[in-house]
């Protein structure tokens, strides 16, 4: 991959890390996803209102869902 994908990867790295133990999903899957979409960087994904089809994609349980929305959305804001 080139470099966006790696920093990509690492992002998507760091919202798993956050969702706990429990609440851990896949990055490949996450980076496919991301992939097939066109979403080179995670505020397109926000920017795009797509959080929705992409945390669907992850097969997340709804807490852990709704939790990862709101990490990937005040990440974004914060200028990821």
């Amino acid at each position: 991959g080139s470099k966006p994908a790696r920093t990509l990867e690492s992002h998507l790295k760091e919202l798993r890390d956050g969702l706990g133990p429990s609440g851990g999903f896949d990055v490949s899957v996450a980076l496919t996803w991301c992939e097939e979409n066109g979403a080179d960087k995670l505020y397109e994904i926000v920017k795009a209102e797509m959080e929705d089809e992409f945390v669907a994609s992850l097969a997340l349980k709804p807490v852990k869902a709704k939790v990862l929305k709101a990490r990937l959305r005040a990440f974004v804001a914060a200028g990821g």
